[in-house]
């Protein structure tokens, strides 16, 4: 677990929870432990928290520089609708 947790990136968005990869990389043994233990009961039951279940989808806009102009414009083209 500490190896994988050595892996994130610290300056990455927290995900729902909002525990950021600076917060787990600074727990103790203690807690990981216990964390593990939750994620190894989890795969062994193949129950999946309904929290887990859960994501948030941002639309973001894409935009492209006019080669003419030199003016940002929406790209209609490059959105990708679900």
């Amino acid at each position: 677990m500490r190896v994988a947790i050595n892996k994130l990136h610290t300056t990455k968005a927290p995900g729902y929870d909002l525990i950021t990869g600076e917060i787990l990389k600074k727990l103790p043994e203690v807690r990981l432990l216990a964390i593990t233990y939750i994620y190894n009961s989890i795969l062994c039951t193949e129950y999946f928290p309904g929290q887990w279940k859960v994501c948030q989808i941002v639309n973001t806009q894409a935009w492209k520089t006019c080669r003419r102009c030199k003016v940002k414009q929406a790209n209609q083209s490059t959105s990708n609708p679900l």
